[in-house]
C-alpha cells in the first residue's frame, strides 16, 4: 500500500509540474496575427531594389560569325552603295512627306524603297521616278520604287473598285445562264 501511494504521489507531482512550466515558457499569445503579402509588397517593405538589366550583365547574346565584315572598299558597305545612291538619298530624304529612303544603284537600274507619312498624299511614289530621272538625266538605267504598305494599300482598293464594277453584268449573266438551262 505504501508503494501504491508513493507511486499516485510521483503521478502527481509529474503532471503539476509540466503545466506550470508550459505556462511559463508561453509568452505569446495563443493565435498570433498572420501578414499575408505579395513579392512586391516584400520588397518594399524591405526596401529591396529591383536590379536592371544593364546590371544583371545584360541580355545573352548570340555568335553572330562574319556580322559587319562588308568590304568598304571606297568606303562603301556594299556594291550597291554608290556617290549616285547616297545623293539620291540625300534629296529623296530632303522631301517632307518620305520618313525614310533607300536607295540600291548598279549598271542597270536604280532602285528606290520609301517610307511615307502616315497621312500623306498617295500619290508621291508615281511622281517619285520622274523626279529621280531628271536629276540624273544623262543616265538611262531603269528606276523602280518601292513604297510602303500604304501605297500598296491603295492600290489594292483601286483594283478592287475596278473589279466591282463588272459585278452587276457578271451577276446577270450568271442568272440567266442558271435559268436557262432547266
Amino acid at each position: 500500500m505504501y508503494k501504491l501511494i508513493f507511486g499516485l504521489f510521483l503521478l502527481f507531482l509529474a503532471g503539476c509540474g509540466t503545466g506550470e512550466e508550459q505556462m511559463e515558457n508561453d509568452t505569446g499569445d495563443a493565435a498570433a496575427p498572420m501578414h499575408y503579402e505579395n513579392k512586391a509588397e516584400q520588397r518594399d517593405r524591405l526596401n529591396i531594389q529591383e536590379r536592371s538589366i544593364g546590371e544583371q550583365g545584360g541580355y545573352p547574346q548570340s555568335e553572330q560569325n562574319q556580322a559587319n565584315t562588308a568590304d568598304y572598299e571606297g568606303g562603301y558597305s556594299d556594291p550597291f552603295t554608290n556617290e549616285e545612291s547616297e545623293m539620291l538619298t540625300r534629296r529623296l530624304e530632303g522631301n517632307k512627306d518620305i520618313v525614310k529612303a533607300q536607295v540600291a544603284s548598279n549598271e542597270e537600274r536604280i532602285m528606290i524603297g520609301l517610307i511615307l507619312k502616315e497621312h500623306t498624299d498617295p500619290n508621291i511614289p508615281d511622281g517619285i521616278e520622274e523626279q529621280v530621272k531628271s536629276w540624273l538625266p544623262e543616265t538611262d538605267k531603269q528606276v523602280v520604287v518601292f513604297s510602303d504598305e500604304a501605297y500598296w494599300d491603295r492600290m489594292k482598293n483601286l483594283k478592287a473598285r475596278s473589279g466591282a464594277e463588272n459585278v452587276g453584268s457578271e451577276m446577270e449573266a450568271f442568272f440567266k445562264e442558271l435559268f436557262n438551262q432547266e
